[in-house]
């Protein structure tokens, strides 16, 4: 009886620490192989419409707590960090991560200076990801009014 339990006891930590050795291997595979490409990810943080939720938070308030959130993203490392729904030019642009340029400049919905060329920043030449446009739009801040019905739908 007595061998039997040190035979169990041998099998389940050895199963215990082969297990724990996969989790700790794929997790190191998966840190080496996604964390280049993070940083090139977009990270938005953006206001809500607090009287949805019946939040008397003030705007100065949020437009800090965005802004903090941003810097804390940006000191980790990500690249493209953004905040939105609030007038914010330096946090809603698009800043070069190779030499720190300014590269689209947004407010809102509305864009300012465009500094691209063939999706590269036009000073230093570093490579943006994403598909651009090979210059500045002018959608602004439009609001188009969107009629939803059932007409033409036969069912």
């Amino acid at each position: 009886m007595e061998r039997e339990k040190i035979i169990f006891f041998r099998n389940f930590f050895f199963a215990a620490f082969s297990i724990g050795l996969i989790f700790a291997l794929f997790y190191f595979a998966a840190t080496v192989l996604f964390w280049n490409t993070g940083t090139s990810w977009a990270t938005h943080f953006f206001k809500i419409d607090e009287k949805e939720f019946g939040e008397n938070d003030s705007d100065v308030e949020l437009h800090h707590a965005l802004t903090r959130a941003r810097e804390i993203a940006r000191s980790k490392g990500l690249h493209h960090v953004y905040t939105g729904n609030v007038h914010d030019c330096e946090g809603g642009s698009t800043w070069c991560p190779g030499c720190g340029e300014l590269l689209i400049e947004s407010d809102w919905y509305e864009l300012g200076k465009w500094n691209l060329e063939d999706g590269r920043c036009r000073y230093c030449g570093y490579e943006i990801a994403g598909v651009f446009e090979e210059q500045c739009g002018d959608w602004g801040a439009r609001r188009v009014p969107v009629r939803l019905g059932t007409a033409g739908l036969t069912c």
